[in-house]
């Protein structure tokens, strides 16, 4: 039970020791800008819900971010191409409606992701689609949503999921969320997000990030890789394949840096970096070359690129 309790709590000191950090700052010059911490691969996992001074007035954004490759909770979804991720979202009186896509310059398969449309290996691909619904609420420095969440991919099953999140308007930002799954892969995916925002320069702010995650598989689908071997007429036969226990584990943890730039009325762009983690060996798991989790094994993966807003 130590080790157990033991390794989780080292995997996650560093970040958790940077934000502590951050947080002693903040404190220290008195400044509490509000989070900026930029959507980068997952905008479509946690979507904002926007609520305006009037709350009556529609508000909204439309981003559009070029990145170095698609990484959805610790999944990698592309590699070695170009991704484009366009994005909209509306709001009026705490409710939210927000159209998120990935095109993917250069398709091709990963550890949790397979091509198996004819033709589209190396093409260009508009593979997912996804769209939200949500109702945000504050109450006093308590922040709270829920809603609904919609996910088209072209070369997997869709699915669809209902959220409710939980945050606090206080230095690190600390949110607390949790997904469930309700159609194409049952199961629950719940974590801790910490962010904050720091002045740079003129109007410039460097946001920083971190979550760490945990996923529950409640379904045949999450049945884990196990190999079994018995003894038939006194030789050894082995058996392999997802036939195991249903996945359950802490999963994935990121690190976030990225920097605000307004560069006209309403726009700003955004670098962004990020860093992505297992958070357990089952996370990252391989048995005989195939992933212990059925929807593939998570390693240690760099995302960049930059993100243009228009907010309104």
């Amino acid at each position: 039970m130590k080790r157990f309790i033991a390794k989780p709590v080292l995997t996650l000191a560093p970040a958790i020791l940077i934000m502590l950090l951050f947080t002693v700052y903040v404190w220290a010059d008195e400044a509490y800008p509000v989070s900026k911490t930029p959507e980068v691969s997952e905008s479509a996992a946690v979507p904002d819900a926007q609520v305006a001074a009037d709350p009556y007035k529609v508000t909204g954004n439309v981003t559009f971010s070029g990145l170095n490759r698609y990484i959805l909770r610790g999944y990698e979804l592309s590699s070695h191409s170009l991704v484009l991720e366009p994005a909209v979202t509306l709001s009026i009186a705490g409710f939210s409606l927000k159209y998120w896509s990935n095109i993917d310059t250069g398709q091709h398969s990963t550890q949790s992701f397979y091509t198996n449309v004819p033709n589209t290996n190396g093409k260009n691909t508009l593979d997912e689609t996804d769209i939200f619904l949500s109702y945000a609420h504050s109450v006093g420095i308590v922040n709270l949503s829920g809603g609904y969440a919609y996910f088209g991919k072209k070369f997997g099953k869709e699915t669809e999921e209902i959220f409710v999140t939980g945050g606090l308007n206080v230095p690190s930002h600390p949110n607390l969320y949790v997904y469930r799954d309700i159609a194409g892969f049952p199961g629950w995916y719940m974590g801790l997000g910490l962010s904050q925002s720091f002045p740079v320069y003129n109007g410039i702010t460097a946001d920083a990030g971190a979550s760490f995650n945990a996923e529950i598989g409640t379904a045949n689908s999450w049945n884990t890789y196990e190999v079994t071997c018995n003894q038939i007429n006194g030789h050894p036969s082995c058996l392999a394949g997802y036939t195991g226990s249903k996945y359950k584990a802490l999963h994935d943890g990121n690190l976030s840096l990225g920097f605000t730039i307004p560069v006209a009325k309403h726009f700003t762009v955004q670098p962004i970096f990020k860093y992505y983690y297992p958070l357990s060996n089952k996370a990252k798991e391989t048995i005989n070359g195939f992933s212990y989790n059925p929807a593939g094994h998570l390693d240690n993966t760099f995302v960049y690129g930059l993100n243009i807003a228009y907010n309104f």
